[in-house]
């Protein structure tokens, strides 16, 4: 598959996750709500997992363990919507807290910055050389 099928194909699944997420976190009776999801403008999804007092005590390597463990209930959630294969999850400790910020992405492997600002550059040029090809004539 050459590269633009595979760009459309990804901004494709981005505006399929924006309406499933849209749906999800909006619907009252939704999983959404017992995980405490949210989301931001781009389609990130967002969530803190904490752990137990008790847990909190064990070796770093222990405690990574635990946290995603706790993301496995979301991240069948997520498979069920059919929104696991155009995310990604990152886990981040916050700091002083027994807490993990874990943050689901979009997936993006050929659509990248530059490809869009060379697009943009392309139709600048274009549209530049008709308007001054219209003045011409």
């Amino acid at each position: 598959m050459n590269r633009t099928k595979k760009i459309f194909r990804e901004i494709k699944n981005y505006f399929f996750l924006r309406r499933v997420l849209s749906k999800e976190s909006n619907a009252p009776d939704s999983r959404w709500q017992t995980y405490k999801l949210r989301k931001n403008w781009f389609g990130r999804i967002y969530t803190v997992i904490s752990l137990r007092e008790e847990e909190a005590g064990e070796e770093e390597m222990v405690k990574n363990w635990l946290a995603m463990e706790r993301m496995k209930p979301i991240n069948e959630y997520l498979t069920d919507l059919g929104v696991h294969e155009i995310i990604f999850p990152s886990i981040e400790k916050i700091e002083n807290s027994r807490s993990y910020l874990v943050v689901y992405s979009p997936l993006f492997r050929e659509t990248t910055l530059k490809w869009f600002f060379w697009r943009i550059v392309l139709l600048v040029i274009t549209a530049l050389a008709l308007n001054y090809l219209k003045n011409i004539i």
